[in-house]
């Protein structure tokens, strides 16, 4: 009996040694991502050089983004055979997270390009960032491929308010676009009632939100080809309210 009980502490302090392994790769993973997530937070600011901010943005996000795949092959090599998904929810949220950082500076640099019709990046292309193609014990499931899609909404959406405050009116037209594209994509997988058809339903409001934007362009005859408009306190909201604001203070 004395051996049957010492072989079960035997077990249970080696699962304790592979998860405390498996935790410390985690927490290597926590810095480049918090750094990653930092940059991209900046795109959000007013430059006068917009483009070469973002260039740079997406230039100096390469550097974290393999850390990221240097803790990832770290991690894999911690985890047993044929144990991902007993240990996997210590990075599924930090995986998911790190897609939609990669989907959205994928966006950003096709829309450098002019190119949004290649804006969306695959499950593949992730893989082959990341590194995970060549990892043992360790892959990308769908599941949090579309979690980090999902996430896109969100970002795009604030990204696309921004762009009109710098007075590129173009821009949401053509993230309306992209988000309308990607959102009836969605709409064709058969998502059960899980987190993931949750995530999923929340999304259609960040859609909605894109969609009263352009929609608040159209009625002001903001046109969305790019080309310079004058802006008038008539159609400005931001200076319609203001003048408001000035005109019952006065009274």
């Amino acid at each position: 009996m004395d051996q049957i009980f010492q072989q079960t502490k035997d077990y249970f302090e080696q699962l304790d040694q592979v998860k405390e392994k498996i935790q410390s790769c985690t927490r290597d993973l926590d810095e480049p991502l918090a750094l990653l997530q930092g940059i991209f937070h900046k795109i959000h600011q007013n430059k006068s050089n917009y483009k070469e901010h973002i260039t740079e943005l997406c230039s100096s996000s390469n550097q974290y983004i393999q850390k990221c795949s240097e803790s990832l092959m770290r991690l894999s090599e911690s985890i047993p055979e044929n144990s991902y998904y007993k240990y996997y929810n210590m990075w599924q949220y930090r995986l998911s997270n790190l897609c939609s950082l990669i989907a959205l500076k994928h966006f950003l640099t096709k829309d450098l390009e002019d190119d949004l019709d290649h804006a969306l990046i695959t499950k593949d292309q992730v893989e082959q960032l990341l590194g995970i193609d060549k990892m043992k014990n360790f892959y990308l499931p769908l599941e949090d491929y579309l979690y980090g899609l999902c996430n896109l909404f969100s970002e795009l959406n604030r990204y696309c308010v921004n762009c009109v405050i710098r007075l590129d009116f173009a821009k949401p037209f053509q993230i309306k676009e992209f988000l309308t594209q990607l959102y009836d994509g969605f709409k064709l997988l058969n998502l059960k009632n899980d987190s993931l058809r949750k995530r999923f339903d929340a999304i259609k409001y960040d859609v909605k939100r894109c969609e009263e934007i352009v929609y608040d362009l159209s009625i002001r005859g903001l046109n969305p080809s790019g080309k310079s408009v004058n802006i008038s306190a008539d159609i400005n909201p931001i200076t319609k309210n203001l003048d408001d604001n000035t005109m019952q203070q006065d009274q």
